[in-house]
This record gives C-alpha cells, sequence and structure tokens, in this order.
C-alpha cells in the first residue's frame, strides 16, 4: 500500500494520462468517463470507481464514531484531505489497493534484457 501511495503522491500512477505520456496507452482519455484520466479524476470524479469511493466514505464514517457525534466535522473525499494529512493517505492507500487489480495493463508487461531482444549469434 506505501508503493501505490508514493507511486501517486509523486505522479507515476498508472492513470491513461500518465501511461499515454509514455506511449504505453493509445488515448489519455478515461473509458468509462471520457474525461483526461489524471489522479484527480480517479481519485475524485471517475464514475468506475465511485462504488468504492463511497463505501471507503461509510467505512470513514464508521470508523470515526466521533465525527458522527459532532465533536469534529467528518472529512470529505478531498484531494486536500486524502494527499494533505497522514490519516487521509491511510485512506487514499485503502482507495488505491481497491483499485489497483482491476488495472490489468501494468501487469501484462514484461521485462526482457537486452540479451533476450538480440537475436543469437551462429558460429
Amino acid at each position: 500500500m506505501a508503493a501505490l501511495v508514493g507511486q501517486f503522491l509523486t505522479g507515476h500512477f498508472p492513470t491513461r494520462a500518465y501511461l499515454h505520456r509514455f506511449g504505453h496507452s493509445p488515448s489519455p482519455v478515461c473509458e468509462a468517463c471520457g474525461d483526461m484520466d489524471t489522479r484527480e479524476h480517479m481519485l475524485l470524479d471517475c464514475m468506475r470507481w465511485a462504488f468504492h469511493r463511497q463505501r471507503l466514505h461509510e467505512e470513514l464514517r464508521v470508523t470515526w464514531p466521533h465525527y458522527l457525534r459532532g465533536e469534529r466535522p467528518l472529512p470529505s473525499w478531498s484531494w486536500d484531505f486524502l494527499v494533505g494529512s497522514s490519516v487521509g493517505r491511510l485512506w487514499l492507500g485503502k482507495f488505491l489497493s481497491a483499485v489497483r487489480p482491476r488495472w490489468q495493463m501494468l501487469d501484462q508487461f514484461h521485462c526482457t534484457s537486452s540479451m533476450e531482444d538480440s537475436p543469437e549469434e551462429s558460429d
């Protein structure tokens, strides 16, 4: 989970916009929404991940009952909360862990050494 959060916070998370920059995606546009598939879009707006956002926000309400009693305002599912606080990054990690298995493209990448790429020399 820490690696996913680190990748996300540094801008190296496999959204279509990121993969398109390196030629690994034909388009930077989200297939589900038609908007640019950026980190912000995935985290806050993409309808593909709405279920995960809603489920985790409900879990947040249950986990922190003192927020429900009105002692503190419940944090919203916002960019500032999720990337700007240690508690928010915990929830960011839960969200990224929930959605990461659905990116099959990264799992299909294979690293090969230059020896495997070049034809064998015959004597």
